[in-house]
């Protein structure tokens, strides 16, 4: 065999390995449809000898991917088809209902008995609070105690000699009133934050308030001047 001929058959030897091999990269794919791209040209190679390939979009865009992205389906579109299905997720329109079961105590309770989750049809989480909360003290003991730990002592250092728990247990008894009244949990807020950058407020009755739960929580820490 001559230098030629061995040049020809080893040619024709790596084609065929190239041709039968698992992901068949020298597949011709110019022409061909894949969700809302259309292969324009092969565009060369990666660093791990993967073929490129140029692609239009339908909604006129471009996009360079490789074949198995195509052939499997991950690459449908330039990036225009994520964004449409982000926008129509945050835009149509939610109908949040009156009650929802739990997934973890499968009880039937008020949708005000769980939080906010804008990924799911109906806005809300599967897991109520209260199950929640149950499940994170289970899970984080130990930082419970401390966090319950500081907020006793932080409410004891801000509670004056002259207020009376007397004078202050009206407010909770009126939060949970409130709560068997409505189904939805009511907290006994600080008017002005116990701790902030500016001001500290003092737990007695002329800074608490009753309000919903997750006007507390939206709340945070937060104080303004009245005008």
């Amino acid at each position: 065999m001559t230098d030629n001929n061995f040049i020809i058959a080893k040619q024709d030897l790596s084609h065929l390995l190239e041709f039968n091999i698992g992901k068949n990269r020298s597949a011709d794919l110019v022409g061909r449809r894949f969700t809302h791209l259309v292969v324009t040209e092969k565009a060369g190679k990666d660093k791990r000898n993967n073929a490129l390939w140029s692609c239009v979009c339908d909604c006129g865009g471009s996009a360079l991917t490789r074949t198995f992205m195509l052939t499997s389906g991950r690459t449908k579109s330039c990036g225009s088809l994520q964004v449409a299905v982000l926008i129509a997720m945050t835009t149509k329109e939610r109908t949040t209902p009156a009650t929802k079961t739990c997934s973890t105590c499968k009880a039937v309770k008020d949708a005000g008995m769980f939080g906010v989750r804008k990924s799911k049809p109906d806005g809300l989480t599967s897991q109520c609070n209260n199950c929640k909360n149950v499940r994170y003290k289970q899970e984080n003991n130990a930082r419970v105690l401390e966090g319950t730990t500081y907020r006793k002592s932080r409410v004891k250092r801000a509670t004056p000699l002259w207020s009376k728990r007397a004078d202050l247990l009206p407010f909770y008894e009126l939060a949970q009133q409130l709560k068997n009244d409505t189904g939805i949990d009511h907290h006994v807020d600080h008017i002005i934050p116990l701790l902030h950058e500016f001001v500290c407020g003092l737990h007695c009755p002329a800074n608490l308030q009753v309000i919903p739960w997750r006007v507390n929580l939206s709340k945070g820490n937060k104080w303004q001047i009245a005008e």
